[in-house]
């Protein structure tokens, strides 16, 4: 590896043992770029050489300069760490105090320097974005701080040091002098730069320029012709001149520099800097005459003049571009591409992504699309390399120039690399970003809808790891549904919606969101069961808030009932488990709360059953329930029912439980007729549970025991009722269910003891119950009731029309006529 960066050399042989057997070896280490075992060997050493001050100090210079290259070779999201062991290496070094510090001083600002010279290189290539251009100035200000400082010790410890004895391994007047002249060299070079990052004739150019040469002064004028720091201090006033504007005086500088006997590397530096004065005049013409000159010199080469051939190519093509010629711009554009990987394959990854970036920037803002396929390569490279920043942002720039060719297809599937860089990252907001904008580019190509999907995706994982964005992922589900109907990727989407306002609770939201599935979509199968959970909870809420749901049954069917249907208005011919799912949430919903729905709930689970081959045994048990529920209604299907409820065996124990109390609830509303058919058919049911009853949880148990109990009371078998009940409610002292169910047990006997109990019990219901509630009007109609049939009608009275009169009333209770007709009968 040639040296890339002046920032990192301290030439001086006079303070930096550059002869020595070690710098050689580390050297050459890291020419072929081999850090680790430069950095192995220099620790090693350092341990060897602690008591020799000149060793030590050379050593941890090295190491410096090993950790700072190491840093330059990595990728971005790596190099800091490299950085910081150099940084931290010279902190521990000064803590000692060694008489030759200040070489590992400037070392450090070297260091910086280097730092804040490999990010303005970056940002002039537009690897940095323009808000970034404080980030390229803060090495540069921290290294120009210490090179400032560092002139201000040297000035003072010079004369000093002539007027006494040298302490051992300190370094000489002479020595301290020389390694000034490469403070200020330094320091000269970190104002040029930042002044370059700049634009041009702008008042913080000029300024910093000026300042470079007025540094430049003092080396100029105190530095012997033959030094090598001289041709040097040379070289950085001819840039500074051209970062003035003085372009003509900065060539003349230049080819003073690039002659005979001046040696090859300054020669082909001085080269590099002539071709972008060139450059910089818009005279592409010179520029190409200087390439004529070749790239070599006694078989030396420079990665600087190399650099300076691509920006050349870029140049040139630029200019055909601008003419118009597709050819001649096809052809620079393309010997671009090549010196950009010549770089790589020549000088290493630092000028390889040096070119990569000067390239990619250019291809980036060229609005003709001809550049995708390069940027496509480049991004490549920066993937294989690890620089993924740069892959993700010269991804983006490849497919922008796709789309501007009018190449879709490769236009997203670059949008697709970017993303998924950004997506392994856990970038999910940017990877977001750039599918949704791939997608809203061209709404109708064929992958815009699963490019939209992916940006959803990565958006729900933003929002694992910030819940603040969860509005973005909501409207991009929203957006997806509104521009893609039609599309496949809809159904995820519509599913993603429904769970999410799931997960909140607004069942009413979430149905409505699961319906947009399209009924010829395999995502229906788990759009149904969701749907019609979320129904159910929908209504369930709408009844806990006090309303009717009848009103809202219609809404809450009628997805199940388009899925069942179709356009024909006819039952499938073939069922699916779509089918089934959907046919399984009208029989629930309309027995639940539709009255006298029976009938054709029967009917259409019959067909279901009778119809699906093969159905699964979970859905045949559940819907096999659901009959039991419809048949228990009708008249004269009592054995139907007891025939489905010997099929239903099979059930769990949960689903069995639960069609018991469904049973309770229908057997409350049903007719006189029916209420010993539909309490038999629960005890024939719970018979079936009864056997099963090791597997219930304790609660589940007990309302097992309640619910026997209550269908043993409508079965007319009192005594097991009352026996099962006065059990369940002495050890179930806080079931308010089962208190009120034991209640009306004693409360239905004719014997005064009995109902003395029921009054005292309904009493305690009465005053442990929220007031104006259902269960407070019938523990107050239920006392009354009791001192009614104990004779104690005036008391009863008395309860009645207080309860009547007291403000509100019962208006509006349902409790208002069963408390007159009590109130009539005391009187």
């Amino acid at each position: 590896m040639r040296t890339f960066c002046l920032a990192l050399l301290l030439v001086a042989a006079t303070t930096v043992a550059a002869d020595s057997r070690d710098a050689r070896l580390v050297a050459g280490l890291q020419q072929r770029r081999l850090f680790e075992l430069a950095e192995a060997y220099c620790q090693q050493r350092l341990a060897a050489t602690i008591a020799d001050e000149a060793a030590f100090t050379e050593l941890t210079v090295e190491l410096q300069r090993t950790y700072a290259l190491h840093a330059m070779n990595e990728p971005p999201a790596t190099r800091a760490q490299w950085f910081q062991r150099s940084h931290a290496l010279a902190a521990e070094y000064a803590r000692a105090k060694h008489v030759r510090g200040m070489l590992v001083q400037l070392q450090d600002a070297l260091t910086w320097l280097a730092e804040g010279e490999l990010a303005a290189a970056e940002y002039r290539a537009g690897a940095l974005p323009a808000a970034e251009l404080d980030r390229a100035l803060q090495p540069l200000r921290t290294a120009a701080s210490a090179l400032e400082n560092l002139d201000k010790q040297l000035t003072r410890e010079i004369p000093l040091l002539r007027r006494r004895t040298l302490a051992p391994g300190e370094l000489s007047a002479d020595e301290l002098f020389s390694l000034q002249q490469h403070v200020l060299y330094q320091w000269a070079r970190v104002c040029r730069l930042r002044g370059q990052l700049y634009p041009p004739q702008s008042p913080d150019r000029v300024s910093l320029a000026q300042q470079t040469q007025e540094i430049l002064k003092t080396p100029l004028t105190q530095l012997v012709p033959e030094d090598p720091l001289a041709d040097q201090v040379r070289l950085e006033l001819a840039i500074s001149e051209r970062l003035l504007g003085n372009v003509a005086q900065a060539t003349e500088l230049l080819a003073l520099l690039d002659r005979d006997p001046k040696p090859a590397a300054l020669r082909l530096t001085a080269r590099a800097e002539q071709i972008r004065a060139a450059l910089e005049a818009r005279n592409n013409t010179a520029a190409l005459q200087l390439l004529n000159q070749g790239r070599t010199l006694g078989g030396q080469d420079s990665p600087e003049l190399d650099l300076a051939w691509l920006e050349t190519y870029i140049a040139v093509w630029q200019q055909y571009q601008q003419q118009q010629n597709a050819t001649e711009s096809q052809g620079w554009q393309d010997k671009a591409a090549a010196m950009a990987k010549f770089l790589q394959q020549t000088h290493g990854t630092y000028w390889g992504r040096r070119g990569d970036q000067l390239l990619v920037h250019a291809l980036g803002g060229s609005n003709t699309g001809a550049g995708a396929a390069v940027l496509a390569r480049t991004a490549d490279n920066f993937y294989v390399k690890g620089e993924l920043d740069q892959a993700a942002a010269t991804y983006e720039k490849a497919a922008e120039q796709a789309f501007a060719a009018g190449d879709s297809n490769t236009a997203f599937d670059l949008a697709y690399k970017g993303a998924l860089v950004q997506q392994n990252r856990k970038l999910f907001a940017d990877a977001t970003r750039r599918l949704r904008a791939a997608s809203l580019r061209e709404v109708a190509h064929p992958q815009a809808g699963a490019a939209h999907l992916q940006a959803a995706w990565n958006a729900a994982q933003d929002v694992r790891l910030d819940p603040t964005t969860a509005a973005n992922y909501v409207d991009l589900l929203q957006e997806h549904l509104k521009a893609w109907p039609a599309d496949p990727s809809t159904a995820q989407a519509a599913i993603w919606l429904g769970q999410w306002q799931a997960a909140k609770q607004q069942w009413r939201e979430a149905l409505a969101a699961y319906a947009l599935v399209p009924r010829d979509s395999a995502k229906l199968v788990e759009a149904v069961p969701a749907a019609s959970n979320a129904a159910k909870l929908w209504l369930a809420q709408t009844v806990a808030a006090g309303k009717s749901p009848s009103t809202e049954l219609p809404a809450a069917l009628a997805f199940f009932q388009q899925v069942l249907v179709g356009e024909n208005d006819r039952l499938p011919e073939r069922w699916t488990q779509a089918h089934r799912d959907a046919a399984l949430a009208v029989a629930e919903l309309r027995l639940a709360y539709e009255p006298n729905s029976a009938a054709e709930v029967e009917s259409l689970l019959n067909a279901a059953l009778q119809s699906t081959s093969d159905p699964p045994a979970a859905w045949q048990q559940a819907a096999g329930l659901q009959r039991i529920l419809a048949l228990a209604v009708l008249p004269g299907r009592e054995r139907e029912a007891q025939a489905a409820i010997e099929q239903a065996a099979g059930a769990s124990p949960e689903q069995l439980l639960v069609s018991v109390e469904r049973l309770s609830k229908i057997a409350e509303t049903s007719p006189a007729s029916l209420r010993t058919v539909v309490a038999r058919l629960q005890l024939q049911t719970i018979a079936l549970l009864d056997q099963r009853r090791n597997q219930l949880q304790p609660a589940e148990r007990v309302t097992l025991d309640r619910v026997k109990a209550e269908a043993l009371l409508l079965a007319g078998q009192r005594n097991e009722a009352f026996t099962l009940y006065a059990r369940l409610a002495k050890e179930n002292q806080d079931s308010a269910a089962i208190q009120e169910g034991w209640a009306d047990v004693l409360l239905a006997a004719t014997d005064k003891p009995t109902l003395q109990q029921a009054l005292d019990r309904w009493r305690l219901i009465a005053a442990r119950t929220k007031p104006r509630t259902p269960r407070w009007y019938k523990a107050k109609y239920s006392v009354a009731l009791a001192q009614f049939k104990l004779g104690a009608k005036p008391a009863a009275a008395q309860l009645l029309r207080y309860t009547l009169e007291a403000p509100p009333g019962l208006a509006g209770s349902g409790w208002e006529v069963q408390f007159q007709e009590l109130l009539r009968r005391c009187e």
